[in-house]
C-alpha cells in the first residue's frame, strides 16, 4: 500500500472539499447584502433609515439558518439588535446555537429530514409573527436549503402523518428535489407563497442559500415568499398530482392528499399585500468554482467542474469512477462536480443504512477493487453533503480510496454485496471511509472531489 500517495491525496480532496464548503459560509457572504451605513441599514440597494422603522422582524428555515442569523445579528451590531430585531428561524436540532434576539428552534432531529409536530408549532408561530407585520417594519426573511423539512404545515385536511408519508414515499423511490417540492407545494399552506400571504403590508427582503440547481426560487424550501399567480395555481395542482400518481398507486397515499391536488378540496388565498425581493447569497456553483482555485493552488489540472441535475448516485459513482481510472495520467488530476443525485431504494428486507454521498462512493469502490492496487492507491473520490449531513445518518458522505480497499479485503468485505442492497454505512463504518463533519450550517447540495497521482 502506498501510504504517502494515499496520505496526500485524502488530505488534499478533504482540503478542497471544505474550501468549496467555505464559499458558502453566511459568515461572509451576508454582510455583503446587508449593512448599516449612515443611521440607516441598506439590504441590497434598499436604504431604510433606522429612525424609521419600528422593528426588524426576522423569520425564516433551513440548514444555514443559525449561521444566518449569527451574522445577521453581527452585521447588524449589539444596539440595533437589542432595540429593534425580533425573529423566529427554524433550524435542525442539531444546529441551534446561542443568539442574541432571533429564536432558533430545533424544528427536526438531526440526519431526519422530515416535518415534525415541533416543526409545525414553531411555524404556525412565524406565520402569526408575520402577520403583525406592518410598513414601519422591515423584513428579512432568511432561506437555505432543507427549509421544506423545517417550514411544515400541511395544507388541510391533510394531516401531518399522512404528508410525512408522502414525502417518505416519493424520496425512496427516486423523486428529484424538483418533484418532490413540486408536490410539497401543493399540500401546504406555508409554501408556494405561503408565508408571503400571511406578511402585513411590509418591505421584505429574502436571503437564499440555494440548494438547487439553477436556483429556482419556487424550489427553493419550496418557495414560501414566491406565491404560485392565482390563474396557475390548478395547473400546478395537476402537475403535482401527475408527479405523485407516477410514484405511487391511489391505494398507498390518503384520500386528502388525492383530494387536494385534484381540486376537490378548495382554499381561499390571500392576496399579497407586502413588496418582496429576493437576494442570492450562495450556491452549489461557488462551491465547485471555490473548490477549483484550491484544488489549482495544490498543483492539480482540472479535467471537470460542473453540477450534475437528474442522475443516480450509481450512476454518478460509477461514472466518475470510470473517468479517474481510464484518464492517462502524467500529472495530478482532479475532477469536481455538484448537485444532489437521487437513490431509489431496491426491494431489500433486511437492516440498511446509507445516503447518497456514500452510495456515490461505493459504486466507485465496485470498479476500483479490480484494478491493480498501485493505481488504485492513487485515486480517490470523496463524495459529500455540504450541510453535513447524508440521509438518515450522521455523516456528511464518504471516501473512497485505496486504503478503504486495502481495510475491506483485509476484513472479507465485499463492496458490490453493500452497493447492491444499497447498505452503504455499515460498510464505511467498518473501513474507515466516512465523511464525518457535524453541521456546517451551509447548504448548497453536494460537493464531490476525485483526484489521481501519476505513476511514479
Amino acid at each position: 500500500m502506498d501510504e504517502a500517495a494515499i496520505h496526500r491525496l485524502t488530505e488534499d480532496a478533504q482540503a478542497i472539499w471544505w474550501a468549496g464548503v467555505q464559499a458558502a459560509m453566511p459568515g461572509e457572504l451576508l454582510p455583503r447584502f446587508v449593512r448599516l451605513e449612515n443611521e440607516s441599514i441598506i439590504v441590497g440597494g434598499d436604504v431604510r433609515p433606522l429612525a424609521s422603522l419600528r422593528r426588524i422582524v426576522v423569520l425564516g428555515a433551513g440548514k444555514a439558518g443559525a449561521s444566518m442569523v449569527l451574522a445577521l445579528e453581527a452585521a447588524l451590531g449589539d444596539e440595533i439588535t437589542d432595540r429593534l430585531v425580533v425573529g423566529q428561524v427554524n433550524v435542525p436540532e442539531d444546529c441551534v446555537v446561542p443568539t442574541r434576539r432571533i429564536q432558533l428552534v430545533g424544528a427536526r432531529p438531526a440526519g431526519v429530514n422530515e416535518p415534525t409536530l415541533v416543526g409545525v408549532a414553531s411555524t404556525r408561530e412565524i406565520l402569526e409573527l408575520a402577520a403583525t407585520t406592518t410598513a414601519d417594519d422591515l423584513v428579512l426573511v432568511l432561506l437555505s436549503g432543507g427549509g421544506s423539512a423545517l417550514l411544515p404545515l400541511p395544507r388541510p385536511p391533510i394531516t401531518l402523518e399522512q404528508k410525512q408519508h408522502v414525502i417518505r414515499l416519493l424520496s425512496t423511490r427516486g423523486a428529484s428535489i424538483e418533484q418532490l417540492n413540486l408536490v410539497r407545494r401543493n399540500i401546504s399552506s406555508v409554501k408556494g407563497g405561503g408565508l408571503a400571504r400571511a406578511l402585513g403590508p411590509s418591505r421584505t427582503h429574502v436571503l437564499v442559500i440555494s440548494d438547487v440547481i439553477g436556483n429556482p426560487l419556487d424550489l427553493i424550501a419550496s418557495g414560501p415568499l414566491l406565491p404560485t399567480p392565482d390563474e396557475l395555481v390548478s395547473v400546478q395542482q395537476q402537475a403535482a398530482l401527475e408527479t405523485l400518481a407516477s410514484f405511487a398507486e391511489h391505494h398507498e397515499v390518503a384520500t386528502e392528499v388525492w383530494n387536494v391536488l385534484s381540486g376537490t378540496t378548495q382554499e381561499t388565498l390571500s392576496p399579497v399585500r407586502a413588496e418582496i425581493s429576493h437576494h442570492l447569497l450562495a450556491s452549489n456553483h461557488q462551491a465547485v468554482q471555490a473548490a477549483v482555485q484550491e484544488a489549482q493552488s495544490r498543483g492539480y489540472t482540472i479535467r471537470i467542474a460542473v453540477s450534475d441535475v437528474g442522475r443516480t448516485a450509481n450512476e454518478v459513482g460509477t461514472d466518475l469512477a470510470h473517468a479517474i481510472a481510464d484518464e492517462p495520467c502524467r500529472e495530478p488530476l482532479c475532477w469536481i462536480s455538484g448537485g444532489e443525485p437521487t437513490v431509489k431504494l431496491v426491494p431489500y428486507d433486511g437492516p440498511r443504512k446509507g445516503g447518497r454521498n456514500q452510495q456515490v462512493a461505493l459504486a466507485a469502490l465496485c470498479e476500483w477493487q479490480h484494478w491493480d492496487a498501485d493505481q488504485a492507491d492513487r485515486m480517490i473520490l470523496l463524495s459529500g453533503g455540504t450541510d453535513g449531513e447524508d440521509g438518515p445518518t450522521t455523516c456528511a458522505g464518504a471516501i473512497a480510496n485505496g486504503a478503504v480497499l486495502h481495510r475491506a479485503k483485509e476484513l472479507g468485505l465485499d463492496p458490490c454485496e453493500f452497493y447492491e442492497v444499497q447498505n452503504a454505512w455499515p460498510f464505511f463504518e467498518s473501513t474507515g471511509g466516512l465523511l464525518i463533519t457535524g453541521p456546517t450550517h451551509t447548504n448548497v447540495m453536494d460537493l464531490r472531489v476525485a483526484l489521481r497521482l501519476p505513476l511514479d
